[in-house]
């Protein structure tokens, strides 16, 4: 299952690290969610596969100083391959350090860190790497070895949830093994790294993945309708006027111009495409700023717009089963990031035969600016271990070109946009049956993270009043010019009240 498609409760398990951490603290409030609907009648452009159960929920990690304790956000989901039977661990070559390492619950996945693993044994005798798969809630899993103090050298993690874990002092920094090996190619100098790997100016988490997000269109939604494709040089006017044509109903099935998202950290694109920003800082801001009124602009037609005016994207009750989706053959055009490619075309495609499709880069706004999702995965020691040397000469293995060779081949993104090139781009155009996949690449030219650091958008949602406001637009019983501006002032509040406590 694709790591970004995550619903996580509101208030999580607090993870002892070592000295210094404490006990585990449970709690279990569910993040709130819209009201449920009856589901809508499952469209039959083409003959739709069962949807695929919906991950369980994964508590995310926090430092036991934090409070209040918040969520990562959800995100896309990627239909998982077939599960595969896991490799039997090889004994250890006579005196081979073992380097444990976890491993995303993504039966792909799996595959991929075992070949990695075996690959990087076979090519010395000294150190031994064996990949852990975490099968189901990963958070939870982590929490558990945290606390039992039986935690694997290196960890896997999204690129916004080890920052409490930093701050705790519990991660390598790794700027003195980068400065003594020389050691710098998994780390290119873009924006969209830096802040997702970094904090205060020091590395703490070296890039195993990336995942950036362009807009996905379904060829015969435009071929029926007789419109044409979009293409890389589009504008937002363009969008929003495709949105529109093609939105329409035929033969008693209604087709959708555009899916739209209602969170948060997929909307940082819209809301900055104009030059607004609704942070004084992305990482760990201290200034609320999301009423201007291009942001304002930006949630009343993704979450308010769009469902309730144009009616052009599918609700969340429309959606209900995995009916009226991009994938399910009635839906134009959504915006999304590689775990997309598997629902779309192959062998575990959403439709019989697949949904033929493209991808182009987001619209431009009125001055030309573009804004992608861009989201940066990757690897950190702990300094519980008593093996980061050895974990250091595996994580190098790893981000490097004979690992990430495999990461592509498994479909996701390498660690680079060289190594995109190199490796992913033409595997996934053959695989997938799509030519623009370099679209991927320029994304990183653009791409951003909403938010990082102590502050998450699921404390904004639960806290802050954020969720209620955006079920409030969804359900069209406020607009955006009503909720955001009175959202803003609770943000800034939270944010006010947070820092004066960490003082």
């Amino acid at each position: 299952m694709e790591r970004h498609e995550q619903r996580l409760t509101r208030r999580q398990v607090l993870g002892g690290v070592g000295a210094g951490l404490g006990a585990i603290l449970l709690a279990a409030c569910a993040q709130p969610q819209p009201t449920p609907q009856p589901p809508a009648p499952t469209p039959k452009p083409a003959e739709v596969k069962p949807a695929a159960p919906p991950p369980p929920p994964t508590p995310t990690p926090q430092p036991a100083a934090a409070k209040p304790v918040a969520t990562a956000p959800p995100a896309p989901t990627q239909a998982p391959a077939p599960a595969q039977p896991a490799a039997t661990k090889p004994p250890a070559a006579k005196g081979a350090t073992q380097v444990r390492f976890s491993v995303w619950f993504d039966p792909n996945d799996q595959l991929v860190n075992e070949k990695i693993a075996e690959e990087f044994n076979k090519s010395q005798e000294k150190i031994q790497a064996i990949p852990e798969h975490w099968v189901g809630n990963y958070y939870q899993k982590l929490q558990t070895q945290l606390a039992g103090g039986v935690a694997p050298d290196i960890i896997y993690t999204q690129s916004w949830l080890w920052q409490p874990f930093m701050a705790r002092g519990v991660i390598v920094e790794l700027d003195a093994l980068r400065q003594r090996d020389k050691w710098n190619q998994p780390w290119p100098d873009l924006e969209l790294y830096n802040i997702q790997m970094k904090a205060s100016g020091k590395t703490y988490v070296q890039p195993a993945d990336v995942g950036t997000m362009v807009m996905f269109y379904a060829k015969d939604q435009f071929d029926k309708a007789g419109v044409k494709y979009p293409t890389d040089d589009w504008t937002y006017e363009e969008f929003v006027e495709l949105s529109r044509k093609l939105t329409r109903t035929e033969g008693g099935t209604k087709y959708y111009g555009y899916q739209t998202w209602q969170w948060y950290n997929r909307m940082a694109p819209w809301m900055r495409m104009t030059g607004e920003m609704e942070w004084d800082s992305v990482y760990n801001p201290r200034k609320a700023s999301w009423d201007q009124p291009g942001i304002i602009s930006a949630w009343q037609f993704q979450v308010y717009d769009a469902l309730n005016t144009f009616k052009v994207s599918p609700t969340p009750a429309d959606m209900a089963g995995g009916a009226n989706q991009i994938q399910s053959g009635n839906v134009a055009m959504k915006i999304e990031g590689p775990w997309m490619l598997y629902l779309m075309m192959g062998s575990q495609a959403k439709r019989v035969g697949g949904t033929p499709f493209d991808v182009v880069l987001m619209p431009k706004g009125k001055d030309g600016k573009r804004v992608h999702m861009g989201f940066v995965d990757g690897h950190y020691i702990l300094k519980s271990s008593q093996n980061q040397d050895q974990a250091w000469e595996f994580l190098k293995y790893f981000g490097g070109e004979a690992g990430q060779k495999r990461v592509a081949e498994g479909g996701r993104q390498p660690n680079t946009p060289e190594l995109n090139r190199k490796y992913w781009v033409e595997t996934v155009q053959q695989k997938f049956n799509f030519k623009n996949a370099d679209a991927f690449v320029k994304a990183f030219d653009t791409g951003v993270i909403h938010l990082v650091g102590e502050v998450t958008d699921a404390m904004l949602n639960a806290e802050a009043g954020l969720q209620a406001g955006i079920e409030a637009m969804v359900a069209g019983q406020k607009k955006a010019t009503e909720v955001i501006p009175d959202v803003n002032k609770k943000i800034q509040k939270y944010l006010d009240d947070y820092w004066a406590k960490r003082k």
